[in-house]
C-alpha cells in the first residue's frame, strides 16, 4: 500500500513537471479575456506583450486594469460637469475631478515605488522605472484616460470663464490647483520623493481652498 502511494505521488509530480508552463503574458491575456469589461483588450495584449523577456506584460496588465477604472471615474466627473444645472455646481464638479486625479496620481506613485524596488532586487527580470511608467502612460492613452482629462479641463475652463474673477476669487484659485494636478497626471515629473511631496502639497492646498470656494456660492 505504501509503495502504491509513493508511485501515485511520483506520477503526480512527473505530470506537474512535464506540464507546459503558461507564460505570464498569456495568463494575463486569459484573465483579460474572461472579464466582460476587459475582454476587448485581450487580443491587443497578446499582440503587444507575448514573448516579452522582462515584466513588461505585468505593467501593461496593471495599467489596463487601472486605466479602465480611471476612465470610469473621469467619465463620471465629466458627466457631472455636463449635467451641472446651477451656478454652484462648478465647485463640487472640480472636487469630483480632483478625486479622480488623486487616484490617478496614486497609481503613478505605486508604479514608481514598485518598479524601483523590483529593478533593484530582480534586475535581470524587471524593467526600470522609466519603462514601467512609459508602458503605464501608453496604456492610459490608448484607453482614453488622457483625452478625458483634456475634456474635463476644457469643460471646467469654459464654465469658470462665466464667473467674475473678483467675486469668485477662491473658485479661480481652486481651478488653478486643479490644473496643476491635471498637469502632473498628464506628465509626472521629479523624483519619487519630490513627486509625492508635490501631490500631497497640492492636495492639501485644494482642501483648504475648497472650503473657502464653497462659501462664495
Amino acid at each position: 500500500m505504501k509503495n502504491v502511494a509513493v508511485v501515485s505521488f511520483l506520477l503526480v509530480l512527473l505530470v506537474s513537471v512535464c506540464a507546459p508552463v503558461v507564460p505570464r503574458s498569456e495568463r494575463y491575456a486569459n484573465e483579460l479575456a474572461t472579464e466582460p469589461l476587459l475582454a476587448k483588450h485581450a487580443g491587443y495584449f497578446r499582440s503587444q506583450y507575448s514573448g516579452t523577456t522582462k515584466d513588461e506584460a505585468y505593467w501593461a496588465y496593471l495599467a489596463i486594469l487601472d486605466g479602465e477604472m480611471l476612465s470610469i471615474k473621469y467619465e463620471l466627473a465629466l458627466s457631472g460637469l455636463t449635467k451641472a444645472g446651477s451656478s454652484a455646481a462648478i465647485v463640487p464638479s472640480m472636487k469630483n475631478a480632483k478625486e479622480a486625479l488623486v487616484s490617478h496620481l496614486a497609481n503613478y506613485a505605486s508604479v514608481w515605488s514598485k518598479a524601483i524596488h523590483d529593478h533593484v532586487h530582480y534586475e535581470y527580470s524587471s524593467v526600470d522605472f522609466s519603462t514601467a511608467l512609459a508602458i503605464t502612460k501608453k496604456e492610459y492613452a490608448r484607453i482614453g484616460v488622457f483625452s478625458k482629462i483634456d475634456l474635463i479641463k476644457g469643460k471646467i475652463k469654459s464654465n469658470i470663464s462665466a464667473y467674475d474673477k473678483q467675486k469668485y476669487l477662491k473658485t479661480y484659485e481652486l481651478y488653478a490647483v486643479l490644473s496643476q494636478l491635471m498637469d502632473l497626471a498628464e506628465e509626472p515629473i521629479g523624483s519619487s520623493m519630490t513627486f509625492n511631496s508635490t501631490v500631497n502639497s497640492l492636495n492639501s492646498d485644494f482642501s483648504k481652498t475648497l472650503a473657502l470656494a464653497e462659501l462664495e456660492f
